[in-house]
């Protein structure tokens, strides 16, 4: 099982998390729209207007669907466009509900319709923005349709583009389609070949849908996406609940600050992580990829990374090993030098470019992302660009006398026509750190000292119970090779890619476990 599912709470952990829903009964989907406008809505959309406003946790939302997908939703959207399949001209739709924002609530249901309203909203071109609001759940099916989120802007030309978020505290799930045979001991040959056509036809409309592209070349649901949700077993989920998730998912995160201190340790973590998105910025000379394979998941790139970070290091004093950053023109230069990806012949040098007034050093709020334009790298990123460095001696050191700063450096590759690529402000956060503990934009900032006392970590500890600590002190081992004896932690996190019972914890982590142990004693857990 996948060490990144999310379990359900409760003292039966791990069997709670081997199920789809809830304890509670799922209730039926419905289609809520909250009329925002003087005028009254036009008449197809009456049936679905609510008379009351929303809750203030919905207010940006302009509609609302709720509860198990059964099968019959797909005449919802229908209604609400006004879909007319065989008219005198051909079909027709109105485009009333365009540019609205639908936000989602469900457990899951039926594939089939939900695979059947992303075909239809992706025929008319709908321009219906998805979100998973804080505390919500869009998992299994829903999974479909918040995928299908776009954006749609006409002028000279149309603008189609993807648009979904959540919230950092949504949970948004994925896993492969099922075969359903009902209830019963036995079961025919033409049930158990119904069953099993009927999941491989939901499965090739997934891969459908990893195939739709918006009209600037992204695809809607991407092969990290797909393979996360064929790999994951019906019974099971996959949560995308990690910033490495995230990023790699191509999700927008929404309500969060980005804030961190301009120091060393952030132009090596943003740099690290672009190394494990390993999206063709840097070079790798041992073989296709470090990867053990091209669509591994998180928890498998993180040990992958480290591994192959360790193999390649050569203690080599040809080689420039160090971080670096400068100051000027409103922005802020960093450098991780010595990513030792081309064996003995040349390594490579990662440089950040940040921007902000702050001094270095200094604690500071880098972007705020309220919604899924400000978490786009159309609003706020941050600037990566690759170079290569060789072994001193064997080249003219003139040609190379420009990467002896930061900003020389920058500026040296962009003479070079080196291009910056953009990444999401989330990149500035650790690839395995929750989703769920970043910052929320109306949260006080939180202090920050040179030397970190652990008192702001222990206040955000408290907020956790017994099995949400245990979950995160064990998933720092997991993801740095622990192999569990316990049936709990071989049920939750696996032992498959395990290779030591003693993991090197380095110090960050080594002083966030004492802190949850800490906590777990007071907490009096077992």
């Amino acid at each position: 099982m996948n060490a990144l599912i999310r379990p359900t709470v409760g003292p039966l952990l791990a069997a709670a998390w081997l199920t789809l829903c809830a304890a509670v009964p799922a209730m039926a989907a419905d289609l809520i729209i909250f009329h925002k406008y003087d005028t009254p809505p036009p008449d197809h959309l009456e049936p679905f207007v609510s008379q009351y406003k929303p809750a203030e946790a919905y207010a940006e939302c302009d509609l609302v669907l709720t509860g198990e997908i059964e099968g019959h939703e797909l005449e919802y959207f229908h209604a609400i466009y006004d879909y007319t399949p065989d008219g005198p001209y051909g079909s027709s739709y109105s485009d009333y509900v365009n540019n609205s924002v639908l936000c989602l609530d469900s457990t899951g249901g039926d594939f089939d319709t939900a695979l059947e309203i992303a075909d239809f909203l992706a025929r008319i071109g709908a321009g219906l923005e998805t979100r998973v609001i804080d505390g919500d759940t869009c998992a299994s099916a829903c999974s479909i349709l918040f995928f299908a989120g776009a954006w749609l802007e006409e002028g000279e030309t149309v603008l189609w583009a993807k648009h979904r978020s959540i919230a950092a505290t949504a949970n948004l799930g994925v896993h492969a389609p099922g075969i359903d045979l009902g209830d019963g001991d036995r079961y025919t040959g033409a049930a158990v070949n119904g069953a099993y056509s009927h999941a491989i036809r939901n499965a090739a409309g997934i891969f459908t849908m990893s195939q739709r592209r918006d009209t600037q070349g992204d695809p809607f649901m991407n092969t990290y996406l797909f393979q996360r949700t064929l790999e994951t077993p019906p019974q099971g989920m996959y949560y995308i609940d990690t910033v490495g998730d995230a990023l790699l998912a191509d999700v927008a995160v929404t309500g969060i600050d980005i804030r961190a201190r301009l120091d060393e340790d952030l132009i090596e973590a943003i740099c690290d992580n672009v190394f494990m998105l390993d999206d063709g910025m840097f070079d790798w000379a041992f073989g296709p990829t470090w990867k053990r394979h091209p669509l591994a998941s998180m928890p498998m790139i993180w040990e992958d990374f480290q591994k192959a970070v360790a193999s390649a290091w050569i203690d080599d004093a040809d080689f420039s090993y160090d971080i670096q950053l400068e100051q000027g023109d409103g922005h802020i230069y960093g450098i991780a030098r010595g990513y030792r990806t081309g064996g003995p012949y040349s390594a490579q040098d990662c440089l950040v470019r940040l921007d902000t007034y702050a001094d270095i050093g200094d604690v500071d709020l880098l972007a705020r992302q309220r919604d899924a334009y400000e978490a786009s790298t159309a609003m706020n990123a941050i600037q990566v660009m690759i170079g290569t460095q060789f072994p001193s001696g064997g080249y003219d050191p003139e040609d190379y006398a420009f990467q002896s700063s930061p900003r020389r450096y920058w500026q040296g590759l962009l003479d070079r026509d080196v291009e910056p690529r953009a990444y999401p402000m989330l990149i500035a956060y650790p690839m395995t750190r929750f989703l769920a503990d970043l910052p929320g934009v109306d949260a006080e900032p939180a202090a920050q000292p040179d030397g970190d006392t652990g008192s702001g970590i222990m206040d955000a500890l408290a907020e956790f119970d017994c099995d949400e600590l245990w979950l995160r002190r064990n998933f720092i081992f997991h993801v740095n090779g622990y192999c569990f004896d316990s049936e709990l932690g071989k049920q939750v996190f696996g032992n498959d890619e395990c290779h030591t019972k003693s993991p090197d914890l380095d110090d960050e982590e080594q002083v966030l476990v004492s802190l949850i142990r800490e906590m777990e004693d007071l907490k009096s857990c077992r």
